[in-house]
């Protein structure tokens, strides 16, 4: 059933719903109407496997914390549910068939309830985007979780070199966003090396990443998308050394400003590309087109 902004539903009508037990997928998100009392009147539906609570934004803790009946759920939405805590969080921890969880934008999930999150040792899918509680010390706690595929890492703020390299025993991982995460710096991109599974990265604008960093990226050679957007330390140097990504198809390099003509001619050994994105790389000339 999906409900997907439908602003005119509450509480009141998801209690309505009870009686349908065979559901396995509910998607409410972005039904701002639906708080506690909504989330708490899916306790029957016990055969859930997907719910979406996006943005639902007056359920807080106590609704999550009967959630934890759901316990044949594998996908969870609880982005934007800016009333979630760490004592929400570690409510979820009994959901252990959660292979899918969505906690992007919950701005008072700290340390703590990443500590929780490592109880769902299924999970192969994590976004924490804009999870600006969330430290290095956090990133470690996940370190357990070796079997995520996908880790969404976008705007935490407080993430430096030392929780990014906490992140090497997640040697499973296929996809990792660390875009806008400011204090990612050459060193932090270097202990990405162990990833080698990656086939997607992103690491736009982590300004303070410059042609070394770079060149540690080419160990990853399973990488088919690499987004460099604002690396503004990107020169033709670390862009030539991309070359050894051959198996790229997507590469973004707008806003690399220092980027010129040669740079560009070097990418020519990346013979898959599909979809290369040279916005406001104002130093190139038809030179570099040929």
């Amino acid at each position: 059933l999906n409900l997907r902004r439908c602003p005119g539903v509450s509480d009141e009508g998801i209690r309505a719903l009870s009686p349908l037990t065979a559901l396995t997928n509910l998607n409410l998100d972005y039904c701002i109407e639906v708080g506690n009392e909504g989330v708490i009147a899916l306790a029957p539906l016990t055969a859930l496997t997907t719910l979406g609570l996006a943005n639902c934004g007056g359920a807080t803790d106590v609704g999550m914390m009967e959630l934890a009946v759901l316990t044949t759920l594998t996908s969870l939405n609880l982005e934007r549910c800016i009333g979630l805590t760490d004592e929400g969080v570690r409510s979820l921890s009994s959901l252990t068939a959660l292979t899918k969880i969505n906690l992007s934008l919950c701005c008072n999930i700290t340390d703590k309830g990443l500590s929780a999150i490592t109880m769902l040792t299924a999970l192969t899918s994590l976004s924490l985007a804009g999870c600006g509680g969330a430290t290095d010390e956090g990133m470690m706690e996940l370190a357990v979780l070796n079997t995520l595929t996908d880790l969404d890492l976008e705007r935490c703020n407080r993430l430096t070199d030392k929780g990014v390299k906490s992140l090497g025993p997640l040697t499973a991982l296929t996809s990792l966003n660390l875009a806008y995460c400011r204090g990612v710096t050459d060193k932090g991109v270097g202990s990405l090396s162990p990833l080698t599974a990656l086939s997607v990265l992103n690491l736009s604008s982590c300004y303070d990443i410059t042609d070394k960093g770079v060149r540690s990226l080419a160990l990853l050679t399973s990488l088919t998308s690499l987004d460099l957007h604002k690396c503004d330390g990107l020169t033709d140097k670390g862009v030539r050394s991309l070359s050894a990504l051959t198996a790229l198809t997507n590469l973004n390099l707008s806003f690399c400003d220092t980027l010129t003509d040669e740079g560009v001619g070097a990418l020519a050994a990346l013979t898959n590309l599909t979809s290369l994105d040279l916005t406001f790389c104002h130093a190139l000339t038809d030179r570099g087109m040929r």
